[in-house]
């Protein structure tokens, strides 16, 4: 699964933390609808955003 994550991080320009994160988010469910996912990952992109710079 590594693999393919890198693989997506590689052609999509994303940080694999990033799509690390997401699945867990999905996996954990800690977000119950599409409506709460979407400002979690503004939240993850902000953040991993701030650290690049």
């Amino acid at each position: 699964m590594d693999e393919k994550i890198k693989e997506l991080s590689k052609k999509h320009n994303i940080p694999a933390a990033l799509l690390k994160k997401a699945i867990e988010m999905e996996k954990e469910k800690v977000v119950l609808k599409n409506r709460q996912l979407v400002p979690k990952i503004i939240q993850l992109i902000e953040k991993y955003s701030e650290a690049s710079d």
